[in-house]
């Protein structure tokens, strides 16, 4: 399953033939995102997202939406063994581009940078301590992180959200059954 956080699209990645789904509020016997707002860039030209070049990566459309202010993830799955990867990208502050000619609207609005720190955790264990997205990596780059988790118990997966300053993000999230 691979989800874009703040999406209403679907991606198609030719190259890694993956298909991925825009997201949804978590609903029990689900899957879904609980808290937070889709991530609204500063220019009129999009509703949603970025249009920023997206460093470290060829899947541009992976990381140019979020969840801002997100709390947890969910996913209501069977027991077993399962490889969780999450992605991310620091979409406010860092160089910003110029208004390009073809820009009717010339709304180019500057970017507030947003100081964030957060904690992740994956069903209650630390799984990425005190992120900082722009200080750890940089701005408008792709974060990629992977680790397995066993389901137990019928508990589901529950990744949480822990901010310690600003608002915590995700950009998209994949989730694939080992057995």
């Amino acid at each position: 399953m691979n989800v874009l956080l703040g999406s209403k699209r679907i991606y198609l990645d030719d190259q890694e033939h993956q298909v991925w789904m825009p997201d949804q509020p978590y609903r029990k016997g689900s899957w879904g995102y609980i808290g937070g707002e889709a991530f609204k860039g500063t220019n009129n030209r999009i509703s949603y997202g970025s249009d920023k070049n997206i460093l470290d990566t060829n899947d541009d459309p992976v990381y140019q939406t979020q969840q801002v202010g997100i709390k947890e993830f969910k996913f209501d799955v069977p027991d077993g063994e399962y490889e969780l990867t999450i992605h991310f990208a620091e979409l406010l502050g860092g160089a910003t581009k110029e208004a390009l000619a073809y820009n009717l609207d010339n709304n180019h609005k500057k970017e507030i940078e947003e100081y964030r720190t957060f904690d992740v955790l994956s069903n209650g264990d630390m799984f990425m301590p005190r992120v900082n997205l722009a200080t750890d990596y940089g701005y408008a780059t792709a974060v990629k992180k992977k680790t397995r988790i066993s389901v137990q118990g019928n508990k589901g997966i529950t990744i949480s959200f822990n901010a310690i300053t600003g608002k915590a993000v995700l950009n998209a999230i994949q989730l694939r059954k080992i057995y």
